[in-house]
């Protein structure tokens, strides 16, 4: 049994709107538990602890430490900046909870091509993940930075600053579930017999 990664701070957002879907993405049921649970469980294969930045006291029952969003409505950026303020270790890791398809294998793959002082981040076919990757401490305050003058795209931050994206087609998994996202009732229907 190897040994489970307890030296990086590991977060999964689940504070979105979630307006397409109608209520809570993270809670809403798929293949027989909540969407989250796929995620939380592929990541507690990896790291020791999980953490979910969250404003819904809801998510308290699934038994892991939540932390509510430090500046509220700034989307996953907001969630990022909570993540990282209130990490103490320099490398952390950020997943959507509307990801419920990820691999420990992509995971892996990224935490062992990370390096210090740049945003790594997965990607598929030169698209780049920005909620699935490692961020740095040191860029706290540049994303607050960003959060202050509401520029909220995860994309432009990413241009910004100091980061790479791993293509994961080296790793010869089928990624095309991935980085599936689950936004609206059709979605969630669809995904309901996938793997």
């Amino acid at each position: 049994m190897t040994t489970k990664r307890s030296d990086i701070g590991v977060y999964m957002l689940a504070g979105g709107k979630s307006s397409r879907m109608g209520a809570d993405k993270g809670l809403v049921n798929l293949q027989g538990k909540p969407m989250l649970q796929h995620g939380i469980e592929v990541l507690q294969s990896v790291f020791s602890e999980v953490t979910l930045v969250s404003n819904n006291p809801e998510y308290l029952r699934l038994g892991l430490r939540v932390i509510p969003d430090l500046i509220a409505n700034k989307g996953p950026m907001g969630g990022i900046y909570t993540g990282l303020c209130d990490s103490p270790f320099e490398m952390n890791f950020f997943v959507a909870c509307d990801m419920p398809f990820i691999r420990s294998q992509a995971i892996e793959y990224v935490l062992a091509k990370a390096k210090n002082g740049e945003i790594t981040l997965a990607g598929i076919g030169g698209k780049s993940q920005p909620l699935f990757g490692i961020y740095p401490k040191i860029f706290r305050e540049e994303i607050k930075k960003n959060i202050d003058h509401n520029q909220l795209k995860m994309m432009v931050l990413i241009q910004e600053l100091k980061s790479f994206t791993l293509e994961l087609d080296v790793l010869g998994i089928e990624h095309d579930m991935t980085f599936a996202n689950i936004n609206t009732p059709e979605d969630l229907a669809r995904m309901q017999t996938k793997k």
